[in-house]
């Protein structure tokens, strides 16, 4: 079982995350080239976790901005073969923002919807984890 937590900063990831997946990259031990099964991660279940100050999905003026993840599911699903549950909470700054005050009901759904997903993946996470 693991997981990852991320921001989402200037549309994408954070540096220090980015640099992080590098070293994994291009270490022998999960480089897909080199392993015997070829995803490193295979089976494992990973709760991605990202949080966005604005809104990404379909239908908003900022929708297809979202570059963090769509390229952490690639990694951590595509090419190192976890078994990936997006946690995603969008419109995280409409509590601080005063431009985004109309979009806080609509914040407060995507919170209480990435919260009861996060508390069941991680208790499906939990179940498959042997005692």
């Amino acid at each position: 079982m693991a997981s990852a937590g991320t921001p989402m900063y200037n549309f994408g990831v954070p540096a220090a995350l980015k640099s992080w997946i590098d070293v994994l990259i291009t270490d022998p031990r999960f480089d897909p080239r080199h392993t015997p099964v070829g995803r490193p991660l295979a089976g494992v279940p990973l709760g991605l976790v990202v949080a966005c100050g604005g809104g990404y999905g379909p239908g908003t003026p900022r929708a297809g901005w979202d570059h963090a993840t769509p390229y952490l599911q690639r990694i951590f699903a595509d090419l190192f073969g976890a078994d990936v549950t997006l946690i995603a909470a969008e419109l995280t700054a409409a509590d601080t923002d005063p431009a985004m005050a109309a979009l806080r009901p609509q914040a407060e759904r995507s919170r209480a919807a990435a919260l009861a997903l996060a508390e069941a993946t991680g208790t499906g996470h939990a179940t498959r984890v042997p005692v």
